[in-house]
């Protein structure tokens, strides 16, 4: 036999035993009943933690402070709970449904409206987020790791994050109670000036605190400039607890404790880095940006642009004190420089739902007075268009804080936001936004 012919035969026959199909299988399960069973193990021990779990969720990948919920699973995919969303969340207790799902990896879904779906509602009213978006949380999470201990979790959409640990027998009878006063911090919204001060011994910083996203900047001086610290936080165990600790002045704080509010006198009390101390109300920044109003100005004027508004002014702590926004068809307050050889304090209203308009409008000297210790003054001029009678008064407050003769600090919120508080007192401000 010709030995190519030899060879070639040879060759078929390797290749046709290769080629054979293999029926054995590295696991004894496929993967569909392999993924249900780690789906029914990961449910059994959510089920099964005797007193439920306490969870805290953080939305926005993280970037959010964290709120806390105690969920009680059963097996038959009905979970109750209770979250540190409002008062009413804390103590009357919420059912609705979940399932386990494998989607590509296992996943909790919480598929029926519950106290967390809250985080996630489009309606800005509902939870203080961006309308739209709500605080960008999630209802369904990736299951990440999973032991009797503690759990992890991704959201699926928004990247939340999410621990759980197995709940004590007092939170899960009194969920509330196991925060003790830590959201006693919460009245920090009842200190009426814009500027809130921590004093802790010798140590004094500015803090700027979002309830709704649950944020907290730190401002403070170092070598005669400000400096700024913004991090998240959450309440656990009667305390405010920072997501990532903050230090400066040789001090690390990673937590608030001891809070205690006095109404009468409006401060809170705290302890933080081991010292007592207060957050209190103040009239002006701990260093004020004396080039901020410039800056404010400059930034529109040079674009031939303006800055708007959505609410007015917030006067101790109530915000759209005069009420513009209940003018009818009412878009934005504007503030235009050298509008017309003047500054104008536009009121835009929709016409037709199809285009803007000012209706009316209060105009000022331009430029203002900027003065050297960081204040811009505004001087009153006039008034453009008609104010219809029933809106007078709205515009009448609205004019007559603008053009107080104390002026107003600005502080610079982010690249293109400004908060202008009252010089005054710093009980009342408005944010501006281009």
């Amino acid at each position: 036999m010709n030995k190519s012919l030899l060879y070639i035969g040879l060759f078929f026959m390797i290749a046709l035993a290769a080629c054979k199909k293999d029926d054995s299988h590295p696991f004894n399960q496929s993967p569909n009943d392999r993924m249900q069973a780690l789906l029914d193990s990961y449910q059994s021990t959510f089920v099964n933690a005797q007193y439920g779990w306490r969870a805290v969720v953080f939305p926005d990948s993280g970037k959010s402070g964290g709120y806390s919920f105690y969920w009680k699973f059963t097996n038959a995919n009905r979970v109750t709970m209770l979250a540190d969303i409002y008062p009413s969340t804390l103590d009357q207790s919420y059912e609705s449904s979940y399932r386990m799902k494998g989607l590509q990896q296992p996943a909790l879904i919480f598929d029926t409206y519950s106290y967390l779906h809250i985080l996630s509602d489009p309606n800005s009213n509902v939870n203080g987020g961006t309308m739209g978006k709500g605080l960008m949380s999630d209802f369904e999470f990736a299951v990440d790791t999973v032991t009797k201990d503690s759990v992890k979790l991704t959201g699926r959409y928004n990247g939340s994050k999410a621990f759980m640990v197995p709940a004590t027998q007092k939170e899960s009878q009194d969920f509330a109670g196991s925060f003790g006063n830590a959201m006693d911090f919460e009245n920090i919204a009842n200190l009426t000036t814009y500027f809130k001060r921590l004093v802790l011994g010798s140590n004094q910083f500015d803090i700027s605190v979002n309830l709704s996203t649950r944020t907290i900047t730190f401002s403070w001086v170092e070598g005669g400039v400000v400096k700024t610290f913004t991090t998240g936080y959450f309440y656990a165990n009667g305390k405010v607890v920072l997501e990532q600790p903050f230090t400066a002045n040789g001090i690390t704080i990673r937590d608030f404790s001891n809070i205690n509010y006095d109404a009468t006198n409006s401060i809170i009390h705290v302890t933080a880095a081991g010292i007592a101390g207060q957050i209190q109300g103040s009239g002006k920044p701990i260093l004020v940006d004396t080039n901020a109003p410039q800056r404010w100005y400059q930034a529109v004027l040079s674009q031939d642009s303006y800055w708007y508004s959505n609410t007015g002014f917030t006067i101790e702590g109530i915000q759209d004190a005069y009420g513009i926004t209940t003018i009818p068809n009412f878009y934005f307050l504007i503030f235009w420089p050298n509008f017309n050889n003047y500054d104008l304090t536009g009121f835009v209203v929709v016409v037709n739902n199809t285009s803007l308009s000012i209706s009316y409008g209060l105009a000022t000297s331009t430029p203002p007075n900027f003065t050297s210790d960081g204040r811009v003054i505004f001087t009153r001029l006039g008034t453009v268009g008609t104010i219809p009678p029933s809106q007078q008064s709205i515009f009448n407050n609205t004019a007559a804080k603008f053009t107080d003769p104390s002026g107003f600090y600005l502080v610079q919120t982010g690249m293109q936001a400004y908060d202008m508080v009252s010089a005054k007192d710093g009980k009342a401000w408005i944010s501006w936004q281009y």
